[in-house]
């Protein structure tokens, strides 16, 4: 995944990157319904089949 993105992952969090994740095509934000444990709304992602493979 690193290779794809150009950059290693560990210089930010995951959650961070995940636009940048949807913008490469590896992740799919699901739906903006989530709740969080605060109880804030929030995205909800997936990985596509490309970022399994990855």
């Amino acid at each position: 995944m690193e290779q794809q993105l150009g950059r290693k992952l560990a210089d930010s969090t995951v959650r961070s990157r995940l636009p940048e994740l949807v913008r490469k095509g590896l992740v799919l934000c699901a739906d903006r319904e989530g709740i969080s444990p605060s109880g804030h709304a929030c995205s909800r992602y997936r990985l596509l089949d490309v970022g399994m493979a990855v």
